[in-house]
């Protein structure tokens, strides 16, 4: 009879445990809720802090690198405009250098009237004796197709004395002139080469020979022929 009694005292036991236990249980899932509901709002709350602190770092980051640009800007217009001024200065040498090394031609030519000689000064990249020769055929101061066979320099006692010998059709040419023909065009090619090189005296030949006109023979060493020569 006493092991009867026994069952509901324990079914009332257990009922009661369940009973606590699931008190437990429902009050702490509130505070569970609310600890996390705290922890969301502070992370909300960092959140815009940490916001304007990027925002303002990368202000400032843009600020600099346009203050950098800028600089770098002016000194690349600064580097331009020196570029500039150094490549005008260099190409103003080069044109004083280029002109230093230009030589002067000196030409004597026959005027209208064939009693002077007009005088006219150029300055070339390079003085050659075929250039002067080719400048007097030009201008009509000695007969046509005249050319050089030989050109030589020989400085001596005397100074500084040229040899030319040019076609035989030059010494041809002064056959056909008076005597005043002969002497404005010898005194042409006389006259311009001694200038143009600067030297004391010419001795010109034709063909190898000594020029011979019936009225003059141009032997030797020939000197600067005076007339009446204007600028």
């Amino acid at each position: 009879m006493r092991k009867f009694r026994l069952l509901p005292v324990i079914a009332v036991s257990t009922v009661l445990m369940m009973g606590i236990t699931g008190c437990e249980s429902i009050t702490q899932q509130p505070a569970k809720e609310e600890t996390k509901k705290e922890e969301t709002k502070e992370e909300e709350t960092k959140q815009p802090e940490t916001s304007k602190e990027t925002d303002s770092e990368s202000a400032e980051t843009t600020e600099k690198k346009d203050a950098t640009d800028i600089t770098e800007e002016k000194d690349s217009e600064a580097k331009k405009k020196e570029d500039t001024a150094e490549k005008a200065e260099d190409t103003t040498k080069e044109t004083e250098s280029e002109k230093s090394q230009e030589e002067q031609l000196t030409l004597y030519l026959p005027n209208e009237n064939a009693d002077g000689r007009n005088v006219t000064k150029n300055q070339i990249e390079q003085v050659t004796p075929d250039i002067i020769i080719g400048q007097l055929v030009g201008a009509g101061a000695i007969p046509d197709s005249v050319t050089v066979v030989s050109f030589g320099e020989d400085q001596g006692e005397n100074g500084l004395i040229l040899k030319l010998d040019l076609s035989s059709n030059f010494a041809e040419g002064l056959l056909n002139m008076g005597t005043a023909g002969e002497y404005l065009t010898m005194g042409s090619v006389v006259n311009s080469f001694l200038d143009t090189y600067q030297a004391d005296g010419i001795e010109i030949t034709a063909g190898g020979n000594v020029i011979e006109t019936g009225h003059t023979s141009f032997e030797g060493v020939l000197n600067h022929f005076d007339s009446n020569e204007s600028q």
